[in-house]
């Protein structure tokens, strides 16, 4: 692959994950807040991971989409169920550690670990597609199509992952995370069997349900974690250097 097209396959990979970050963990770090609702490093360590993290996702992914060029539907829906469960798994991982879950995974700051998690799987992902579908794709067609999808992902892992910290939830639903990843990648799918024209609808109807799941979890989710702070809450995953 030339320096040019690896130079853009990074691109469309990590503009939107940046973009994402910045926009949402801006308001909840200082100076905008008096002290940062999480530990910048952690939440660093938890990127980084994601990118390894990310790599047996993103062979799936690959895998998958392999399966919808050659309508291989059958294997494409074995590889979608494969791609959740591992996707699962990492989440879990990493809520198991408690740096970033906390004691009996109940830190409180543990959704903005997730979702930095969830960003760094999401460029991995990204890089592995952009950097194999580039080289033979119509740069005027298939570059706004990736970066699309680009968006689409990194607000469908960090999503995920704000949603699957909230585990210990009485209402939490498992299933409803799987099956929202699952409309996902289903969206997807005429990108790359290379239905003209179809492909733009679904990915912009994804794009249109994670943004909405994104902000509602900021909401819902984020937000309160200030809110109790203002309360005169000071329990200790608020300190930077504590990690129970």
């Amino acid at each position: 692959m030339s320096s040019a097209l690896l130079t853009e396959a990074a691109f469309i990979a990590l503009i939107p994950a940046g973009a994402l970050l910045y926009l949402i963990l801006d308001r909840y770090a200082t100076p905008r807040v008096p002290v940062s609702v999480f530990d910048e490093r952690n939440l660093l360590i938890a990127f980084v991971a994601g990118i390894p993290g990310g790599l047996p996702l993103a062979l799936l992914f690959l895998v998958y989409e392999g399966s919808l060029a050659s309508l291989d539907l059958v294997s494409a829906t074995a590889y979608l169920l494969l791609f959740l469960a591992v996707a699962t798994l990492g989440r879990t991982i990493l809520l198991k550690i408690q740096r970033f879950g906390g004691k009996e995974g109940k830190l409180r700051a543990a959704p903005f670990y997730a979702l930095a998690f969830g960003c760094g799987s999401a460029v991995t992902i990204m890089l592995a597609t952009a950097d194999s579908a580039l080289p033979g794709t119509n740069q005027l067609y298939g570059f706004p199509a990736l970066m699309l999808l680009s968006i689409d992902l990194v607000l469908l892992e960090s999503w995920a992952g704000i949603r699957f910290a909230r585990r210990k939830d009485t209402n939490f639903r498992i299933f409803a995370i799987a099956g929202i990843e699952a409309l996902g990648l289903v969206a997807a799918a005429p990108l790359f069997i290379g239905i003209q024209y179809v492909q733009f609808g679904a990915l912009f109807l994804l794009l249109a349900l994670t943004a909405y799941l994104v902000h509602s979890e900021d909401l819902h989710t984020l937000r309160p974690l200030v809110t109790s702070r203002r309360k005169g809450d000071v329990e200790s995953p608020y300190q930077r250097t504590d990690t129970s």
